[in-house]
């Protein structure tokens, strides 16, 4: 039985999955447990594009790579300023460089799975990455809206 099952295929689903859904349960929590940071919420949604964009780039592509890390900077910039505003010039650099770690991870995730020869260990790296980067940025942003 569990021979018949494609572990290639499923780890590929799972992986994807997880990818796609932390930023979007991230986004969620903000909006129901803290609607006054709305706009957080719509940053941690936001940080699936950068996902999105990795999926469609090709992996020599050097253009869409560099347009995606000025993208990320701008967008962290943004989250970053108004971070500061509200809690202070220190947490929002902190804040800066947590959210644009996010993007940049979820960038690599999504070139990761649209190579066409998967190496599933890149794959797995890439998974630790954006699990631990989505989480450092949930703690952080949770000590201060809860």
């Amino acid at each position: 039985m569990l021979y018949s099952v494609n572990w290639n295929k499923m780890f590929l689903r799972v992986a994807g999955t997880i990818f796609v859904l932390l930023p979007l349960l991230l986004a969620l929590f903000i909006f129901l447990w803290s609607p006054e940071n709305t706009i957080y919420s719509f940053f941690a949604a936001l940080a699936e594009t950068s996902l999105v964009a990795g999926i469609i780039a090709n992996e020599e592509d050097t253009q869409m790579h560099s347009l995606m890390t000025v993208m990320g900077l701008l967008v962290s910039l943004i989250v970053g300023t108004l971070f500061s505003w509200q809690h202070g010039f220190v947490h929002g650099i902190v804040n800066f460089l947590i959210y644009w770690w996010v993007w940049l991870s979820l960038y690599s995730a999504g070139i990761q799975i649209s190579l066409k020869y998967i190496d599933q260990n890149k794959l797995f790296e890439s998974l630790i990455i954006v699990v631990g980067s989505i989480a450092t940025l949930s703690w952080y942003w949770f000590t201060f809206f809860f």
